[in-house]
């Protein structure tokens, strides 16, 4: 049984995850209200489940990326901090001083320290960072912390989620929960920062599943991949949802989705409010030749389709660029951009470092914004075509044509409603990007 003191422990976290701000819209609703009081926080829930579960009081919660959180900020004996993407990454850096010096002790984990531990030791001295996932070892690295002990790196036990998962504890009343049905992604691309150790699928049992989102009513998957789990289990868990008039909104691969049965497709859909999918997988997207099969989403059920694409591999050209633009605005796909951008101790990182192709080792540089790697044309040049775009990807008309696509197709104004505010979130935040002084030309 943990021991602590009064001032136990503190839960440093991020905002939302990429996925969650693009199915959120935070661009066209209120940010705060958004981040912070609309949509509840996973991580900080299933972290709660396991400090109580060793034994330990219910932890604070602070978000590293809001000022006034981190200035109000009281004392602790534990700061625990989950980092799954960079921008929490860089908050954290900049106010390391002030955590440090408001928390006895530091532990850091998630994905990125997952999958460059090194790089986190050397970034923040004096923390401990724990590799993998938390259920199973959380006891024994507060017990360690107690101890005193500094600048190790942990190494998580093997977690089986189907029996070792334990239900998140949610805290105050919000409009969308997050929830994952299992964990893992049975694509392996090179660029992506999950580490191998969390890449292995995994199903949650469906009866604790339906348990859970049964007081739910519109639910956040934040798993990778949705089709990476059984078709069987999918139907479980999404015929339970269309039965209860539930909504949903989550992300996958193009590959997959394409794959799904008919009447699962169906089943799904019908009830979906915005699903993003990513085609930068190989087999239907190639990065090398900027091509695109063509094969899109079905647009029945009146779900918005949100496309994944990545720009700015080192080998394109300004032709890719183009072709990228005349893709999205013929077809009047709502899509959001990346910058090829892979993360320390990727293969594709490590190639690159081999290569002398790195423009910059920090990890904060690798912000899917930047561009990180050496290519065929100046990072300048590179950056320019990515923001053009961005910003010249969606057109009035194709704005008008997928709204009312989607007030034909869906089965209730309710549910309608939200879909086209979503839809035109999305497509408002190419006019929140400022022009560039050197815009390309044709």
């Amino acid at each position: 049984m943990g021991q602590l003191n009064n001032a136990g422990i503190v839960l440093l976290q991020g905002e939302l995850s990429a996925t969650l701000k693009a199915l959120n819209s935070p661009y066209f609703y209120f940010r705060t209200l958004i981040r912070e009081g609309l949509v509840g926080n996973l991580t900080a829930a299933v972290l709660t489940a396991n400090i109580l579960k060793a034994g330990y009081p219910a932890p604070a919660v602070v978000n590293v990326q809001n000022p006034r959180q981190v200035g109000r900020m009281g004392f602790f004996k534990v700061g625990l901090c989950t980092v799954n993407d960079v921008q929490t990454f860089e908050a954290l850096r900049n106010n390391y001083l002030t955590f440090s010096q408001k928390c006895g002790s530091m532990v850091i984990g998630g994905q990125l320290p997952s999958r460059a531990p090194e790089k986190f030791l050397e970034a923040f001295p004096g923390a401990n960072i724990f590799v993998g996932e938390c259920e199973g070892s959380m006891g024994k690295v507060l017990e360690s912390v107690e101890r005193g002990i500094r600048d190790v790196v942990w190494e998580a036990a093997p977690v089986d989620i189907f029996s070792d998962y334990l239900l998140p504890v949610r805290g105050n009343r919000r409009i969308v929960w997050p929830v994952e049905l299992g964990r893992g992604c049975k694509r392996a691309c090179p660029y992506c920062p999950l580490p191998p150790s969390m890449r292995r699928v995994r199903e949650r049992d469906s009866e604790q599943v339906v348990e859970e989102i049964e007081s739910l009513k519109n639910i956040l998957f934040v798993d990778p991949n949705l089709m990476a789990y059984s078709y069987e289990y999918l139907y479980k868990i999404f015929y339970f949802i269309a039965k209860h008039k539930k909504t949903w909104g989550g992300e996958g691969v193009i590959v997959d989705a394409l794959r799904l049965p008919s009447d699962l497709f169906d089943l799904m859909f019908r009830t979906c409010i915005g699903f993003m999918v990513g085609v930068e997988d190989p087999e239907l997207y190639s990065l090398h030749q900027g091509k695109f099969d063509g094969r899109l989403l079905p647009t029945k059920h009146g779900y918005v389709r949100v496309y994944s694409f990545i720009l700015g591999h080192p080998e394109q050209k300004v032709r890719h660029f183009r072709r990228m633009l005349d893709l999205v605005r013929s077809n009047s796909l709502t899509a959001v951009f990346h910058i090829y951008s892979p993360f320390c101790g990727t293969p594709d990182y490590e190639k690159a470092k081999r290569n002398g192709m790195l423009l910059n080792s920090d990890p904060a540089h690798f912000n899917r914004r930047q561009v990180a790697v050496r290519g065929s044309m100046a990072p300048v040049r590179a950056k320019e075509l990515f923001m053009r775009v961005r910003r010249k990807a969606f057109t009035l008309s194709g704005t008008l044509q997928e709204a009312m696509r989607i007030l034909r197709d869906s089965d209730h104004y309710t549910l309608a409603f939200f879909r086209v505010v979503l839809l035109l979130g999305l497509r408002l935040i190419p006019f929140r990007i400022k022009k560039s002084k050197h815009w390309y030309k044709k």
